[in-house]
């Protein structure tokens, strides 16, 4: 989910090169900070980042942002340009997205006929 989130927001913010790598670390900390103060103490774990130990903790999650920055710095046809979250829900915006999944689907069946993206197993 983080990584989807990540992605969005780098798109959105057209980060390129060494900025997805800043981004991705940024974000990195941003959801230890979330999972720090929100997320394990709803859960009844707010011990764990004293067991695991602070630093280890915030290495954990800045190689996790790393790897995200990396992603995107590397991958940028993994995030279509035109995601419906980056430029709104417009019929035409829409179509056009709805399009470009559709070949792609097509030309995965081309090459494997045993893909199937939208079906359920």
């Amino acid at each position: 989910m983080y990584g989807v989130v990540f992605a969005l927001i780098a798109r959105a913010a057209r980060l390129h090169g060494a900025w997805t790598l800043v981004g991705g670390v940024v974000f990195g900390l941003a959801v230890q900070l979330v999972m720090s103060v929100i997320v394990l103490p709803l859960v009844s774990q707010d011990g764990l980042v004293g067991e695991i130990g602070l630093p280890s903790f915030t290495v954990e999650h800045l190689l996790f942002g790393l790897t995200l920055g990396l992603w995107v710095a590397l991958r940028p046809q993994d995030i279509p340009a035109d995601t419906p979250a980056r430029i709104g829900a417009g019929r035409a915006s829409s179509a056009s997205w709805r399009q470009s999944m559709a070949t792609r689907d097509a030309a995965d069946q081309s090459q494997n006929p045993h893909v199937h993206h939208n079906a359920v197993p």
